[in-house]
């Protein structure tokens, strides 16, 4: 990959994940085109930094981790609401199930879900610090806008550092 395409892939995919973080956070809702976008910027890099093999697994591992949650999350409504209704109205918007996609696409399984969980908790605090703001006045959590927060920091010490967002850490310490 040449050095222009790769600042460019860069600065693209930090814009992007800036507006999603803006409008997330501002409107509590995301503008449809920035998945796809988002989702081709990450699979084309994901695809150029990894064997093809490689990475259909870990990218098949990652939606099945989001699946199972969303599976888990349904059921527990279910059981404690009675109903399926309003499921990505009321509980979770279908643009943080599009962001998780799109996310999984940026790592080896491994670490989407140490990315996944460490996001969900930084949105939940951050969440908790937005409302002691005077201004801030929302009940429901702009998860994928605070989740794109730490995924920014991801890929600015990628750059920074030596840091690989697909190595499997899993390759290092256990036996083949």
């Amino acid at each position: 990959m040449s050095p222009i395409f790769q600042i460019s892939w860069w600065v693209c995919t930090i814009l992007v994940l800036i507006m999603i973080f803006w409008q997330d956070f501002k409107y509590r809702g995301i503008h449809w085109m920035l998945f796809p976008v988002l989702g081709i910027l990450l699979l084309v890099d994901g695809i150029l930094k990894n064997d093809l093999t490689y990475y259909s697994m870990q990218l098949l591992g990652a939606l099945f981790f989001i699946g199972l949650q969303l599976f888990v999350l349904a059921a527990y409504i279910r059981l404690t609401r009675g109903c399926w209704s309003g499921f990505t109205k009321r509980y979770i918007g279908l643009g943080d199930i599009l962001f998780w996609i799109c996310a999984c696409l940026s790592f080896s399984l491994v670490n989407f879900v140490a990315y996944f969980m460490v996001s969900t908790l930084f949105a939940l605090i951050l969440h908790v610090i937005c409302q002691q703001l005077p201004k801030y006045n929302q009940k429901s959590i702009p998860l994928a806008g605070f989740q794109s927060v730490p995924l920014i920091a991801v890929f600015i010490l990628e750059k920074l550092t030596q840091l690989d967002r697909y190595l499997n850490i899993t390759n290092y310490w256990m036996p083949n």
